[in-house]
């Protein structure tokens, strides 16, 4: 078989196996790429091992093998890091980080954001450095660290106001109110989940809408 017949195949597999994640059938999901990362990596293409390990650590979460997860995650980093592809680099930490959540790695999530972030500030990509300040600051949430969350999630506000995304904007305003209760503030969280409420009802979250809504009932009552 020519180089080009096993780079043709390799991509067919890769293409079954994220049919297979989308399908839920995450063992043959698994076959197929890891089948097709063994032909990038005989053939040296770095970039699409890359890619079949990113693939495969996604599935790892999904089966909730959280460990080996952050290890393919992190092997994928590194051959990104050595192709000089700052973007795919700060993608994959942000996977890593959200997995050490998973994991309770609260310091290590914490450093994989924060370098996230970093780089999506060298690339000068807005959106995606307000997505990290916010990410920051639910792992000093989680870690009762409620002041240092408050400043990533006031960081990231006005970045979203920028953009005009009416999600983004919500979502920090009730990260906001949640710590503002948290801090026995029950005013202000109150305040802050109403400004969150019509723009989740605005957005069709409603999910998010029903949960303020329901700290919105909650505070009322707690207040009177």
């Amino acid at each position: 078989m020519s180089k080009e017949e096993e780079h043709n195949r390799a991509k067919s597999l890769s293409e079954r196996g994220s049919s297979f994640i989308e399908q839920g059938d995450y063992d043959s999901s698994l076959t197929c790429l890891s089948e097709a990362l063994e032909i990038f990596t005989r053939l040296e293409d770095r970039e699409n091992q890359a890619v079949q390990l990113n693939k495969m650590a996604h599935v790892y979460m999904r089966i909730k093998d959280h460990e080996r997860a952050i290890d393919t995650y992190k092997a994928s980093f590194s051959l990104f890091q050595k192709m000089e592809d700052p973007y795919r680099q700060a993608m994959v930490l942000n996977n890593i980080g959200h997995t050490q959540v998973q994991c309770r790695q609260f310091d290590n999530a914490l450093n994989s954001f924060k370098e996230s972030c970093k780089i999506f500030k060298n690339l000068e990509d807005s959106r995606c450095v307000a997505d990290q300040l916010g990410n920051i600051g639910s792992v000093l949430r989680d870690m009762s660290a409620y002041d240092e969350a408050l400043q990533n999630y006031y960081d990231a506000l006005p970045i979203y106001e920028e953009l005009g995304d009416s999600l983004g904007i919500a979502n920090q305003f009730s990260n906001i109110g949640y710590i503002c209760a948290m801090k026995k503030d029950p005013c202000k969280a109150l305040e802050w989940f109403e400004k969150a409420l019509p723009l989740f009802e605005e957005t069709n979250e409603t999910q998010r809408a029903d949960f303020a809504r329901k700290n919105i009932e909650n505070l009322k009552r707690f207040i009177k």
